[in-house]
């Protein structure tokens, strides 16, 4: 299941159908680095992401974009 989007992610940006893309990963050694990969966000993600000490992601859909913590989130 690793192509499904967290449910607080979906919340946050008030839809189920939401496909939200990261543009930005924060690690607190080095801070906001632009994510080139433009990848959906999902839980195989966050998994990624965490493993390599990111610890919060700007993520955008249609004209929407919001901050989110990965901590809160599920790990697959």
């Amino acid at each position: 299941m690793s192509d499904v989007i967290p449910e607080r992610v979906s919340e946050k940006f008030g839809s189920a159908s939401a496909r939200p893309k990261v543009v930005r990963v924060y690690n607190p050694a080095s801070g906001w680095v632009e994510h080139s990969k433009n990848a959906i966000l999902t839980t195989a993600l966050v998994a990624v992401l965490r493993a390599s000490g990111i610890t919060l992601v700007e993520a955008k859909w249609k004209l929407q974009r919001h901050q989110i913590s990965l901590l809160r989130l599920p790990v697959e």
